[in-house]
């Protein structure tokens, strides 16, 4: 089922992990982007981190280069 969540950002399941990125509320009116992974196995979160909008974007660009979404 997917998450309805306000702020959804992405919503990607695998079978063996659902991982959810969405925007959440910052110190000071600055939002945050976090990630959040649920083992379908175990029924838990294993990992769940909250990451600046310059970090997320950060970390969207490393991911699309080495799955080869974008050039090197």
């Amino acid at each position: 089922m997917k998450d309805h969540r306000p702020g959804l950002i992405a919503d990607i399941e695998d079978g063996n992990t659902r991982t959810i990125y969405y925007q959440e509320p910052g110190l000071n009116g600055k939002s945050r982007v976090a990630v959040e992974v649920w083992d379908f196995l175990h029924q838990e979160t294993i990992h769940r981190a909250t990451y600046s909008e310059d970090d997320a974007r950060a970390l969207a660009l490393r991911i699309l280069i080495k799955t080869g979404g974008l050039p090197a």
